[in-house]
């Protein structure tokens, strides 16, 4: 079980057994029927899968887990993440791997772990200024600049 599982269990866990409101506890929790949806929805892929094959899961798979981060449903989309990126490195395209890190990052500040945000930004940070590619470069300032606004955010709360 990875680390990101780890701390996804425990922050469900946490949350399920505080006394809060559920109007002051973001969405984190399991949502099995988006979990469910996603493994049905997305196209199949298989060991002997093609290039193309990948690529169009790789897509579908961003489509859903930006889908899930704007509704506010954390869960699902951080427990694919890990099978997400292996696919997305297994493409010919980094583009791919940089909209997964900024759509699993993005989700990683929202409920509020922005170490692991960091890591997942600078790495896509060193690899663009490697491939000197401007757009993503910006793309990932603006990230970091987020982790820094929400790190400062959570100390002056």
């Amino acid at each position: 079980m990875t680390n990101l599982t780890k701390t996804l269990l425990f922050l469900i866990f946490f949350y399920s057994i505080s006394g809060r409101s559920q109007s002051e506890v973001p969405n984190i929790g399991p949502d099995l029927t988006s979990y469910t949806a996603i493994n049905e929805s997305l196209p199949k892929i298989s060991k002997d899968s093609t290039n193309a094959e990948i690529i169009k899961h790789v897509e579908a798979t961003i489509a859903w887990m930006t889908e899930e981060h704007y509704k506010s449903s954390y869960a699902p989309s951080l427990i694919y993440s890990d099978t997400a990126l292996y696919l997305a490195k297994k493409t010919d395209s980094t583009k791919y791997l940089h909209d997964l890190r900024t759509v699993i990052g993005n989700t990683m500040l929202r409920i509020k772990d922005t170490a692991r945000a960091k890591v997942l930004f600078l790495k896509s940070f060193e690899e663009a200024k490697v491939s000197n590619d401007s757009t993503v470069l910006l793309r990932f300032i603006n990230n970091l600049a987020n982790v820094y606004y929400f790190t400062d955010y959570k100390k002056s709360c």
